[in-house]
């Protein structure tokens, strides 16, 4: 048993080289079989028609959205005074924001510790 524990090197290799596995190795079946489950490649021209629709599809989004814009801008009737207006009550509101939050403060303090 202590010979076999001083194999050299080359020995080592004559016995698995010599080795051979008693059971034939065919992936053939099980490749073929993946190989018929997976899609086909889509070709090259259906890949550019279907860029080319998208890309027509997003230019007419962006002109549709270009001309709305613009259609709106030159129809829209401003009403100067009713802007300044509301300008004008949303700075009060902001400026009286210190008033109105400690009242509001005070309100949920009462009602929560009632």
């Amino acid at each position: 048993m202590k010979e076999n524990l001083h194999i050299t090197d080359d020995e080592a290799l004559q016995t698995i080289r010599a080795m051979h596995y008693p059971d034939d190795i065919d992936v053939t079946d099980a490749v073929m079989a993946q190989v018929r489950k997976t899609p086909l490649l889509i070709p090259q021209r259906q890949r550019r028609q279907r860029f080319q629709r998208i890309a027509t599809a997003v230019a007419a989004c962006a002109v549709l959205a270009v001309a709305f814009n613009v259609t709106m801008l030159y129809t829209r009737n401003y009403n100067e005074a009713q802007i300044g207006s509301l300008i004008a009550s949303v700075y009060d509101y902001h400026a009286d924001y210190e008033t109105n939050s400690q009242l509001i403060e005070s309100a949920a303090f009462d009602y929560l510790y009632e």
